[in-house]
């Protein structure tokens, strides 16, 4: 890398940080939450520190000598052991989000080594939102699909026409005073003699593109549970 850029000649900076962040620190920080404790000796510290020191020096163009931190914000980037954290604690808050966490059945009696588990748990201390519902779903394969998903481009948009052959739905996200909420209509699928109307409230953390997905997911599951077929789905979202 020495040899791919100098202070006057190779990739600019902007090419030079991507280069770090989205390949070099990715590999740095992987699995960090099963290896957290490592990053809590000083001569691991050292050697992260010095990874991202010398990432900075790249950048920047600075001299050899210059001093870590400084570099870090002229660059605008977090110091590598919070990056590592963060990870950790990423990683700890989707497993726990898919009910794939367990915890240790027994604590080191000798040393002062602490389980990574432990470690994790602490870096979400006073997160409020870290116990609440969240949307991470587990990734799936499913080639049985019995449906057809068609996103037309504008150019090629008509206006759906309704027939026997064909149900309407209304979707809708928005947030207001930090509030999020989504909602459903879909007028040719009847409950009780009346169109199937739907609200959701999905908390205070969420955005609206995730309000807009959340009522589209429920749309079809509506339709799913209502045992839909051969049937053509329409879905407008309101603006």
């Amino acid at each position: 890398c020495r040899r791919a850029i100098g202070p006057c000649w190779g990739f600019n900076p902007k090419t030079m940080k991507w280069i770090y962040t989205a390949l070099v620190r990715p590999t740095i920080t992987y699995a960090a939450m099963t290896w957290i404790n490592g990053l809590y000796k000083q001569q691991n510290l050292a050697k992260l520190k010095s990874v991202q020191r010398l990432a900075n020096i790249l950048i920047t163009g600075a001299l050899p000598s210059s001093p870590g931190e400084p570099l870090n914000m002229i660059t605008n980037m977090n110091p590598i052991d919070l990056c590592i954290e963060e990870e950790a604690a990423l990683g700890l808050l989707r497993l726990k989000s898919n009910n794939q966490w367990i915890n240790e059945p027994m604590t080191n009696q000798k040393g002062n080594l602490t389980t990574h588990t432990k470690l994790c748990k602490k870096l979400l201390n006073g997160v409020t939102f870290a116990e609440r519902e969240q949307d991470q779903q587990t990734s799936t394969l499913n080639l049985d699909t019995s449906f057809d998903t068609e996103i037309p481009v504008l150019t090629d948009y008509t206006e759906p026409v309704s027939d026997e052959n064909t149900i309407m739905c209304y979707t809708d996200g928005s947030m207001m005073d930090d509030k999020v909420g989504a909602g459903v209509y879909i007028p040719d699928l009847i409950e009780d003699g009346l169109p199937t109307e739907k609200s959701y409230h999905i908390g205070e953390h969420s955005t609206v593109f995730q309000a807009e997905t959340f009522a589209v997911q429920q749309a079809a599951k509506l339709l799913r549970d209502k045992g839909t077929k051969k049937k053509k789905v329409p879905t407008a979202t309101l603006r």
